[in-house]
């Protein structure tokens, strides 16, 4: 119940669809692995051992105890859990990576191999870090030649907020 209450909320709120898919895999496999129990009955150590028990990368299992802290909290707001037994929970050991640096080179590569249909939305990837899904809302009247920007409005920005990107020449 405590699960399908925070999916409600978040359709409510407008989350965008790709975090309603993200709460409801990562959830919806928690929830099947504890069927009804009463969600004020958790210990921290029982979703430590489930994170663990998941056979996942560190990250991976960060990202899962991220949404059990958001269900759990949603729980104490609506009185249900006296606490939040995820915040208690081990924290996933997550290792930095070096961020790669795509060279000149690779990168006239890339776009040569681009065929024209999608050489706009790749360059704009590449050149302007702009991400994956944002680049695929994006319509030409965002991006502004002559005004040198390229606009990610607030419905189509992952943070759900409005940023303009330098368009440098």
């Amino acid at each position: 119940e405590l699960f399908a209450s925070l999916t409600r909320e978040k359709e409510r709120e407008g989350a965008s669809p790709d975090y309603l898919t993200d709460i409801k895999s990562r959830l919806g496999k928690f929830t099947k692995a504890f069927g009804n129990r009463n969600a004020a009955g958790f210990e921290p150590q029982e979703i430590s051992d489930w994170l663990v028990g998941l056979g996942v990368a560190p990250t991976t299992q960060a990202n899962y105890r991220r949404l059990l802290v958001i269900l759990f909290n949603h729980g104490r707001r609506l009185k249900v859990c006296p606490d939040n037994p995820a915040e208690d929970a081990m924290k996933p050991k997550v290792k930095e990576s070096a961020i790669g640096i795509v060279t000149p080179a690779e990168t006239r590569k890339v776009l040569g191999a681009c065929c024209e249909d999608i050489l706009p939305a790749i360059a704009i990837a590449l050149l302007a870090g702009v991400r994956d899904a944002e680049v695929q809302r994006l319509n030409w009247e965002d991006v502004d030649l002559a005004g040198g920007f390229i606009t990610i409005t607030a419905d189509k920005a992952k943070s759900a907020r409005r940023r303009l990107i330098p368009i440098r020449q």
